[in-house]
């Protein structure tokens, strides 16, 4: 195969079984009981004695090439249709040279296959229109099987097959790896639109939106810890709703926090429901909740999402909603650039997140927060910038762990027109002043079975500065999707004024950051507001 994988080399007493398939097929088994799947090495090469170097030590160089072929060839030809399809596939995925026979029999798995190459078979099928689950490939493993299951799929015109299988995102692997609940990761943002609108109304805005963005339509399945699947369900199968909430002589403010709790309550991702909407009306306002689980959104998308249908509700706005590429293929493309990385261009990264082992802790309190208003026009590359000056000039940047986590988008068009869970985080020095956004680390740890042994155990920031688009009930404290972190920073930029909601630091530290802020950026007025 031509991507990384790993070998076995063993030595075997006399008395082991003579037959090397057999051997190989014992050792795989033994192993897969006690790694997990992506560990288990994909070749099984007996030898007289392991090499070693004049020093004694094993001598890598000298370990003969692996041959990965060994178990493969041997069952028939590919012969429908579907199978030479199949068989195409599985030979680009796995880079298979021409020169290798490949048979329908032959395990994907045996001849370099993992679960990033699964997924990318999924969705390479699914480009020539032959569809199957993720789960499908690790329980049939070869053109033969795969292809029975989807010609008996087509033959039953099964529902299942109207779903597509969507390569999992960063954040997907973020949540699966925290061992949260799947539906605690939740993005909301609300806004007041004018006039009292009907519930029919909203419900048709809804499910037009709902309708133009698959990503709205995504579920999630749970297989076991170390496995979720994703993919797309049919519009058909889908029934959008929405909740009111009867609230009588609350103030906004306290309608619209309201109102976040109760679109968020709708949202069950494992069941095609990644979204909510939930609302309340007054005699001249309509007060919304949009509630996105954040496998399908980040915050710049539902802050879009929303504005979307607002624009949907307003009978004098244009109601063509702008297009954008699916979640499916947008994914497809990360996985793909995941899969493609080269770690050596990490190490810095590396190097960079374990200066936070030397952090104090006695400079974060979880239970503190506090809002700035700072008035004066800042672009969003500002703010970063100003954000890390004033913890550096604070006096406390070491001891805070001496790095942040920013929002870097996956693509490089990503900011403007991807939607989708688009964003990931990766860590910057405190002291540094400029940044170009590069999401390589993120994609690493997150979306590439290399990058993910590389690093296994390894801390991650302890500082979020996070970009908010809501204009209104800012949550003022750490949400689920930040729950890794020792402190938030969040900024929203408006049209003649900056909100700062800044969470989880000491009260020292919270003094030391507001002072800094006047000396690192202009001379613009702040207010600070301590909840």
């Amino acid at each position: 195969a031509g991507g990384k994988f790993l070998a076995a080399y063993v030595t075997t007493s006399p008395s082991a079984l003579a037959d090397e398939a057999v051997l190989a097929e014992v050792l795989r088994e033994h192993t897969a009981a006690l790694l997990p799947e992506y560990m288990v090495p994909v070749s099984f090469t007996r030898l007289a004695a392991l090499p070693t170097t004049s020093s004694g030590k094993l001598d890598r160089t000298a370990l003969p090439a692996p041959d990965l072929t060994a178990g493969s060839g041997g069952g028939r030809p590919p012969e429908t249709d579907t199978e030479l399809a199949l068989a195409g596939v599985f030979r680009d995925v796995l880079a298979l040279p021409e020169g290798i026979s490949l048979s329908v029999d032959d395990d994907f798995f045996r001849l370099g296959g993992d679960s990033i190459l699964a997924i990318r078979l999924v969705a390479r099928a699914s480009q020539r229109q032959h569809t199957f689950a993720l789960r499908d490939v690790f329980e049939q493993r070869t053109v033969a099987r795969l292809s029975q299951k989807i010609t008996k799929e087509v033959e039953a015109e099964v529902l299942s097959t109207s779903t597509v299988a969507v390569p999992a995102s960063p954040t997907l692997e973020r949540i699966r790896e925290s061992r949260d609940d799947p539906n605690s990761w939740i993005l909301t943002e609300t806004a007041v639109l004018p006039g009292s609108l009907t519930h029919d109304a909203l419900l048709a805005a809804y499910a037009s939106l709902v309708q133009e963005h698959d990503l709205l339509r995504l579920s999630v399945q749970t297989v076991s810890r170390r496995l979720w699947l994703t993919w797309v369900t049919p519009m058909a199968t889908i029934a959008p709703t929405l909740s009111r909430l009867h609230v009588a002589g609350a103030s906004p403010s306290t309608q619209l926090t309201a109102l976040r709790t109760m679109a968020s309550q709708m949202i069950d991702v494992t069941n095609a429901r990644p979204s909510g909407l939930a609302y309340a009306s007054s005699s001249t306002h309509t007060y919304i909740a949009l509630a996105v689980h954040a496998a399908a959104a980040d915050r710049y998308t539902v802050h879009q999402l929303l504005e979307a249908l607002r624009a949907l509700t307003d009978d004098k706005a244009n109601k063509s909603m702008p297009s954008a590429p699916s979640v499916t293929t947008t994914l497809t493309e990360v996985a793909d650039i995941a899969t493609a990385l080269n770690m050596d261009q990490i190490e810095s990264q590396i190097e960079l997140i374990e200066r936070t082992e030397s952090l104090d802790e006695a400079l974060y309190s979880a239970d503190r927060t506090q809002v700035i208003h700072w008035y004066g026009s800042r672009t969003d590359a500002t703010m970063r910038e100003t954000i890390r000056r004033a913890l550096h000039a604070t006096g406390y940047g070491s001891r805070l762990g001496g790095v942040v986590d920013h929002e870097a988008p996956l693509l490089p068009d990503a900011v403007l027109g991807r939607l989708g869970p688009m964003t990931v985080t990766v860590p910057v020095p405190i002291e540094q002043e400029a940044w170009h956004p590069d999401p390589q680390f993120a994609l690493a740890r997150y979306g590439s079975i290399l990058g993910r042994r590389l690093l296994a155990g390894r801390p991650i920031a302890p500082i979020l500065v996070s970009r908010s688009y809501s204009a209104g009930a800012e949550p003022l404290a750490i949400e689920p999707s930040e729950a890794a972190y020792r402190a938030v920073i969040r900024y929203r930029v408006e049209a003649g004024s900056t909100v700062l909601t800044v969470i989880g630091f000491s009260r020292a530290v919270l003094l030391a950051f507001e002072n800094a802020l006047g000396k690192v950026g202009d001379d613009a007025d702040r207010r600070a507001w301590r909840p």
